[in-house]
């Protein structure tokens, strides 16, 4: 039987004791102290997605019909390890076989098979690890429909090491590496070791009892999380919880493997690419290109990495800005954008290189508009005011406020209304001093032109204006919640001063 756990509720700070009878039982509680509704489920073990995180000798049983177990545990470089399975009922025969993790994240590659002593005596394996890696010990019955119920005992342990050696590791998950140097571990809420940056085998040397361990990791390495909201704070969870608390037992070896993921953050925007207004909803889905073999083309869209089921996926906000827990694992990255009204995009090895804790400034990125027909306006914009599949003159002007579609399109104003213009909205003198409002819409750059007199065109085009008027001043760029600009010309006024809003066309 495995020891006695505690347990805290996190929510009233209350504990409670669990028998843990087996990794895949239901537990009894058989001390509660104001437990609540709270309930307390242990996680089955049929697959090595499901694997029981091994930490010392523990005991299982089979109780359906081909019940087979998963234990993982964490291999150390040019470490030799014992895994031993013994026998606690009759009439059972088991086959034990061990598995090295893919790191393309490929179903594991078995190492070693041994069916070698029969019914009511166990396996024993021996695993040299060359490079440091997750393994597993898998346990099924030698016989299909083989009698239910029937219990062994596992202990895995280092060879030639002391029977009482805890083994306690951090480990960089990503890439199976050393921690930083800067990396702490605590136990029972005092420093043991500093500069605990080696995954290796640590001798405790603790009285056997319950004891807390908790490794603290600088900034940009995280806590593995499992697929459940908070699992590192989630105390039911022996395995990937940080602190976990754990009873050292005489005469046998305890693993505590603690994993950490390097993150770093990102932050950018969207705009559209012929306007400039910011794109809203833009799906940021990275793709890992390089960096580490198990996340090659694995897209990440959310955070943290490893949840689906409660993990809101990466879009871009109203102002076209990535969401502010846009946090990536330390690999290397291309960027697909995929919104609708716009054509997809890639950008290659936008992220490369990225150390933990850092934030990543990619900047401004564009994306083009769709324009199916050619005609330089945005398709999205033709059916708002035209209508679904409609092919707009760019150079007409359907509301006579002579501006043209194109015009209109670019000032972001209504095609169809001739007061919805981009003009001055109003114009005053004071103390020779010349105030001037106009409305703004999204995105749009502006400027204004000034000429002591006017230009010899009349009406010239937006993209002759730093010519025919050539003092300008700006440019300013109109924010998703301003609809008004200003600006105050405090130089005087000439005689015959002109002025003339303009707007930057952004296509690219």
């Amino acid at each position: 039987m495995l020891p006695t756990s505690p347990c805290i509720d996190r929510g009233s700070n209350q504990t409670w004791m669990i028998n843990a009878l087996d990794l895949e039982g239901a537990p009894r509680i058989i001390n509660r102290v104001d437990m609540g509704a709270h309930e307390y489920t242990l996680e089955v073990n049929d697959t090595p997605t499901q694997a029981n995180a091994y930490q010392q000798l523990q005991t299982h049983t089979f109780y359906v019909p081909d019940d087979e177990d998963w234990i993982q545990f964490f291999g150390t470089s040019n470490h030799t390890y014992n895994v031993q399975l013994t026998h606690q009922s009759t009439n059972i025969d088991t086959v034990l076989e061990i598995y090295r993790e893919n790191r393309d994240g490929s179903f594991p590659t078995l190492i070693s098979q041994t069916n070698a002593f029969g019914v009511e005596s166990g396996e024993v394996a021996q695993v040299y690890v060359s490079t440091s890696n997750i393994h597993y010990a898998h346990v099924t019955q030698s016989v299909t429909n083989a009698p239910l119920h029937q219990v062994y005992s596992l202990n895995i342990s280092e060879q030639n090491s002391p029977v009482d050696l805890d083994f306690i590791r951090a480990v960089n998950w990503v890439t199976f590496s050393n921690m930083p140097a800067e990396t702490t571990l605590l136990v029972d809420g005092h420093i043991l070791y500093t500069n605990f940056n080696q995954s290796i085998d640590l001798a405790t040397n603790l009285p056997p009892g319950w004891h807390q361990f908790e490794v603290q990791a600088p900034t940009g390495y995280e806590s593995y999380q499992a697929d459940v909201p908070e699992q590192v704070q989630n105390i039911h969870n022996l395995a990937l919880g940080n602190s976990r608390s754990i009873n050292i037992a005489s005469n046998q070896t305890t693993f505590l493997d603690f994993y950490f993921e390097p993150y770093f953050t990102v932050i950018g925007k969207v705009k559209d690419a012929w306007v400039g207004s910011p794109a809203e909803n833009v799906e940021l889905s990275w793709q890992a290109i390089s960096g580490h073999p198990r996340f090659t083309n694995q897209p990440m869209d959310h955070y943290p990495y490893h949840a689906t089921n409660w993990a809101s996926p990466w879009f871009t906000d109203v102002q076209g800005g990535f969401p502010s827990n846009t946090s990536l694992l330390t690999l290397n990255y291309d960027l697909p954008l995929n919104v609708a009204g716009y054509e997809n995009r890639m950008i290659t090895n936008i992220l490369m290189n990225s150390t933990p804790g850092s934030t990543v400034d990619v900047g401004t990125l564009t994306l083009r508009p769709l324009d199916l027909n050619s005609n330089n306006i945005a398709d999205v914009w033709e059916n708002t005011y035209f209508g679904t599949g409609s092919n707009v003159d760019p150079t007409a002007d359907a509301d006579g406020d002579r501006s043209s579609n194109w015009e209109e399109y670019i000032a972001g104003t209504d095609p169809l209304t001739n007061t919805s213009v981009c003009a001055f909205k109003s114009i005053s003198s004071s103390n020779g001093n010349v105030m001037m409002t106009w409305d703004t819409a999204p995105g749009r750059v502006y400027r204004i032109g000034c000429a002591e007199s006017l230009p010899p065109q009349a009406d010239p085009p937006v993209a002759e204006a730093s010519v025919l008027w050539p003092h300008s001043v700006g440019p300013w760029t109109s924010a998703v919640n301003t609809t008004e600009m200003e600006w105050t010309d405090t130089n005087g006024i000439p005689f015959n001063q002109n002025y003339r809003i303009g707007i930057e066309v952004q296509q690219q």
